[in-house]
């Protein structure tokens, strides 16, 4: 299996993806305190979602409905919604389901000599479904 690791900056943001023959998914782990959240999606997922052509078609969602999606659910998940903020909006493309989706995250802010960022992702697919994360035990 190989496994590349994408690192946003100097915040200790990571986006994983990990690839093999049989078995390919997309996830974004992030801890705070006691918790651990974790958003996956598999291929499977992502190929029942609606095929895209960027050069030939409107998109069928646009960044700020996917917004509005990921902050219904946020609203839903996560009991301190309130000092959630926007961090991130990208529109990605997976090469092998040939599917797009955006991640959207958001984001607590701290400072204790050095900054602090924990970040969630909701994935929203281009059919409307929203991937949000797991929230469990860390340990």
């Amino acid at each position: 299996m190989r496994i590349l690791t994408l690192l946003i900056g100097w915040i200790g943001v990571a986006t994983c993806y990990a690839v093999d023959e049989k078995r390919w998914g997309l996830y974004h782990v992030e801890s705070q305190g006691d918790w651990q959240y974790r958003t996956e999606v598999s291929r499977d997922e992502l190929k029942a979602s609606p095929r895209w052509v960027s050069e030939t078609e409107p998109i069928r969602i646009s960044p700020m409905q996917a917004i509005e999606k990921a902050e219904e659910e946020g609203a839903k998940i996560l009991e301190d919604w309130s000092n959630w903020t926007l961090h991130t909006v990208r529109l990605n493309y997976d090469q092998l389901s040939d599917r797009w989706f955006y991640d959207v995250q958001y984001a607590i802010y701290g400072y204790d000599g050095r900054l602090k960022v924990v970040a969630v992702a909701f994935y929203v697919l281009l059919d409307g479904r929203v991937i949000s994360p797991k929230r469990t035990p860390r340990g």
